[in-house]
């Protein structure tokens, strides 16, 4: 089958015409969006735990720890743009008969004496082995941690948890602390001349709104783990089969097709475009 039309190379013309003289075929939408610190978890209606691995060795990061610790385990977190991340230090300390603790260097100067409490509450849960049940401690809370965008400093929440470590069905997690991002960029888009509520979303917690191209497979897909979510239907809520998006990967709405571009780090201004993808 000869799919090339004669009327090619016409049209061919037209189009180094047209861009030849500097015209934006489809023009983008300029967006900034504000700063959600926290609570967008509920907003999002779900989230994407990361693992941070914890360690009897103290880090060179943390400089002066709190008073008292007697069974301390660490850890340091890196978040913001890529290039220069802001790093925070974290502390547990889970003495034996004694409530655990948790502390975050907020700030990020390697100091855990100058910083606001962190949040970190208990619940009991049951064994999942079959036996007589038996309650384990999980161990819930966060902190909201001031990141550097060059001289701009923003407020980030972080959601961390914990579970039992003396539960034998989750031995891996042992010395592991999860936590995820509460925080998002708010805003409106236009599509079809109706403001639509969104969302743009740090889904695997690294302070940077970029992402990146490819930096891991869900589901067989290319996933930049950062995502647009957009109210299309205008009821409050948020499809993830219909309105969250890859925030680098080309995304249709009612016969249009658009493509984010131009992110910035901290998230506050990108543009959606359409695109012939």
């Amino acid at each position: 089958m000869n799919v090339f039309s004669p009327n090619f190379p016409r049209l061919a013309l037209l189009t180094t015409l047209f861009l030849g003289a500097g015209l934006q075929p489809l023009p983008a939408e300029d967006l900034h969006f504000d700063l959600l610190s926290t609570g967008a978890m509920k907003k999002t209606g779900g989230f994407m735990p990361q693992r941070l691995t914890l360690s009897a060795q103290k880090p060179r990061e943390i400089k002066k720890v709190p008073m008292g610790l007697t069974a301390p385990l660490y850890g340091v977190l890196k978040l913001g743009p890529a290039e220069a991340p802001t790093v925070f230090g974290v502390v547990l300390d889970e003495p034996t008969g004694q409530p655990p603790r948790l502390w975050v260097d907020a700030n990020g100067n390697g100091d855990f004496t100058d910083d606001p409490p962190a949040v970190w509450e208990s619940k009991p849960y049951a064994a999942q082995d079959g036996k007589p049940t038996f309650e384990f401690m999980e161990y819930h809370g966060g902190a909201t941690v001031q990141v550097a965008y060059g001289a701009e400093v923003l407020p980030l929440h972080l959601e961390m948890y914990r579970f039992d470590k003396k539960d034998p069905a989750r031995a891996a997690f042992k010395n592991a602390l999860f936590y995820y991002a509460d925080y998002a960029r708010e805003g409106n888009i236009i599509l079809g001349d109706k403001p639509r509520k969104s969302l743009l979303v740090d889904r695997l917690a690294t302070g940077d709104f970029r992402g990146k191209k490819e930096a891991m497979f869900m589901h067989g897909k290319p996933f930049s783990g950062v995502q647009l979510f957009i109210d299309l239907d205008g009821d409050g809520r948020y499809n993830f089969r219909s309105e969250v998006f890859d925030a680098w990967q080309p995304f249709e709405v009612d016969g249009a097709t658009y493509q984010v571009t131009g992110l910035t780090a901290s998230g506050d201004s990108f543009h959606l475009e359409k695109t012939g993808k």
